[in-house]
């Protein structure tokens, strides 16, 4: 984490927490231990402060113009990468396919952008097909759109998540607040269900996890790679990446 950051709506900055002695820090750690057996979450751990920072050469008087920036708490970053960390171990280091490079320490886009040009070039060299297809999805503000109810009925029935950890995730995406700051001047609390922060792991966890299992639907000589990129070749590869994505969809 980068501790430097503003602090969030708690008023606990990364610096504070960097500071602390052995002691505090095991007062920390039973404070979050106390919470996870509770089940539950203060207030402040599931509110945020927006900054909306104008874009370079935008309108200002429109809010697309703005860039938001979320203010949360260090602490609750803290503790959720525990649980990424708890996650990954227990349930996902075997299911996630080697091939999926997104949110993934040790992977990079690089890596894809190689791999893809690779291909490329292998399919010219080829007798009798001498082109590849090729289908790129980019979903617009994906981690804001990440359906949580069948988020947890994923977690509980594809991955069998049991214990205290799946009713911490459930607490965790409900009851969310926002209040905006502009000018020195702050919004009142403003209750919304989502919450697609990048600065947050668990969110981009999140919306991996929900791509799991979409591979099973697809034929098993396409190429499957970050976040979601289908590689085809041959005549008939136009009308199978119509399949494919009318698959994808339903």
């Amino acid at each position: 984490m980068y501790l430097s950051k503003s602090a969030g709506p708690d008023g606990i900055h990364g610096v504070m927490i960097d500071h602390l002695g052995p002691q505090e820090m095991q007062r920390l750690l039973d404070l979050s231990n106390l919470f996870s057996r509770l089940v539950r979450l203060p207030r402040e751990w599931r509110s945020a402060i927006i900054i909306p920072i104008l874009k370079t050469g935008n309108d200002a008087s429109s809010p697309e113009s703005f860039r938001p920036t979320s203010l949360i708490s260090f602490v609750c970053k803290l503790i959720e990468r525990f649980i990424h960390v708890r996650l990954q171990c227990m349930y996902f280091n075997d299911l996630l396919p080697r091939e999926q490079h997104g949110f993934r320490r040790g992977c990079s886009a690089f890596d894809q952008i190689l791999f893809f040009c690779k291909s490329v070039r292998n399919t010219q060299n080829m007798k009798y097909t001498n082109h590849t297809s090729a289908t790129f999805l980019d979903k617009s503000k994906a981690c804001d759109r990440v359906w949580h109810q069948f988020l947890i009925i994923k977690l509980l029935d594809f991955f069998s998540i049991k214990g205290r950890v799946l009713p911490w995730i459930s607490n965790f995406l409900r009851n969310r607040s926002i209040r905006v700051k502009y000018n020195n001047a702050l919004s009142d609390p403003f209750g919304f269900n989502q919450d697609g922060s990048k600065a947050r792991c668990l969110v981009l966890s999140y919306y991996l996890y929900m791509f799991l299992g979409l591979r099973e639907i697809l034929p098993n000589f396409l190429k499957w790679e970050y976040l979601l990129m289908a590689l085809l070749y041959g005549t008939l590869a136009l009308t199978l990446l119509q399949w494919i994505l009318t698959s994808v969809v339903l």
